[in-house]
Order: structure tokens, then C-alpha cells, then sequence
């Protein structure tokens, strides 16, 4: 059985409802006093601001260099290019949008060696590990000395990102000494062996396994 609703609780619902009403329509915007520059939209009464500018009202403009993250162990500066973007300049023996890559790294692998001497041609697997110093790496079986009871490791050095030299060294069959460089993936060098009176002339490429 329905029961009517007593006048005076009546009044006090709908006051109720007024007075919730008008608060809500009565509450502040909150972002009604922000004045977001740059770009920067205001969201629950924060600017959101646009990369490259911080603040409360995305006044603060940001260095680019200071976002770019050069490190600093391995980057001479930070300079912006023509188009307004930050660089890392690298020191020498590192590279990378961060400078974060060493040159050695992109010589390290294993391969497959095709090499051409005065006496002939050969073809065996060649290994390059990183050396006993930075700026250096170590070829291993060089002139595939592992069919003999000596593997050969002779040590590069790199002249630039690209370029290595192979500084004399002595090794069972004679001393080495030759260079080469680094191109599309691809490592190509000469090198001469000294034994006495004989000296061999041999070129070599790389292939990665």
C-alpha cells in the first residue's frame, strides 16, 4: 500500500537537492585561473605542457641538450644542429646518437676470412674479441694459424671509427704489420710477413658468420 510522502519531509528532499545543485554548479573550474602557454593544455587544473617547455604554466624552456642524455663520460659536448636538435659530439672511440657505442663494438664477430698471398689462397674462420686496451681489438687464428700449434692473435689498432692499423708484431712464422678498414659491414685489410730474407704480401675480407 502506497503512503504519501509527509509535507515537511517533501520540503526537506527538495532543499536537499537544491542545495547539492547549487554547489555543483557553484564549484570552481580548476583551471579557470591557469593561463597554460607554449601549447600547454590544461588537465584537472595542471598544464600539460609540450616537449621542451616545464612549469606550473609551461613557461620554463627546456635546454635540448639537457634532454638530449649525452653521456658525459663519452661526449666531448652537446651542439644543436641546423634543424634546432641536440647532437652529442663523441670522443674519440666512441660513436652512437649518445655516443654510447664503441668503435671496437662493431668489429667484434666471428668470420669467415678469404685471403690471397704471393703463395696462394685460403679460406678458414677468423674471430675478432675485443683487445687488451681501448681502441683495440685481437684477431684470432690471423693467417689461420690454428692448423699449426700456435693460434695466432694479433692486436689492431684503430686509427678511426673505420681504419685500423697493424703495428709490427712477431709472431711464430715471421713479424706482421699491414692495416685495413671498415666498410658496409665488411672488413678488408693487408698485411706483409717478414721471415729473414722472404716477405709475403697477402690482402684479406671479412665476412660475417
Amino acid at each position: 500500500m502506497f503512503h504519501p510522502i509527509p509535507a515537511p519531509m517533501k520540503n526537506t528532499l527538495f532543499l536537499s537537492l537544491c542545495a547539492l545543485l547549487l554547489l555543483l554548479a557553484c564549484r570552481p573550474d580548476p583551471c579557470e585561473r591557469l593561463n597554460c602557454q607554449n601549447g600547454g593544455i590544461c588537465v584537472d587544473g595542471e598544464c600539460d605542457c609540450p616537449e621542451g617547455f616545464i612549469g606550473p604554466e609551461c613557461t620554463i624552456v627546456l635546454d635540448p641538450c639537457q634532454q638530449k642524455g649525452c653521456d658525459p663520460t663519452r661526449s666531448e659536448r652537446c651542439v644543436l644542429n641546423n634543424d634546432g636538435e641536440a647532437q652529442c659530439i663523441c670522443r674519440d672511440g666512441f660513436e652512437g646518437e649518445f655516443c654510447d657505442i664503441t668503435w671496437t663494438e662493431k668489429f667484434i664477430g666471428r668470420y669467415q676470412c678469404t685471403e690471397s698471398c704471393d703463395a696462394g689462397g685460403f679460406f678458414f674462420p677468423l674471430t675478432i674479441e675485443d683487445g687488451p686496451e681501448f681502441g683495440k681489438f685481437t684477431f684470432t687464428n690471423f693467417h689461420n694459424q690454428a692448423s699449426t700449434t700456435t693460434t695466432a692473435k694479433i692486436v689492431a689498432t684503430l686509427v678511426t671509427s673505420t681504419v685500423f692499423q697493424i703495428e709490427p708484431q712477431f709472431m711464430s712464422f715471421g713479424i706482421v704489420e699491414g692495416g685495413g678498414t671498415l666498410e658496409n659491414d665488411q672488413i678488408s685489410y693487408a698485411f706483409t710477413l717478414i721471415n729473414g730474407s722472404d716477405t709475403l704480401s697477402c690482402s684479406a675480407t671479412l665476412a660475417r658468420n
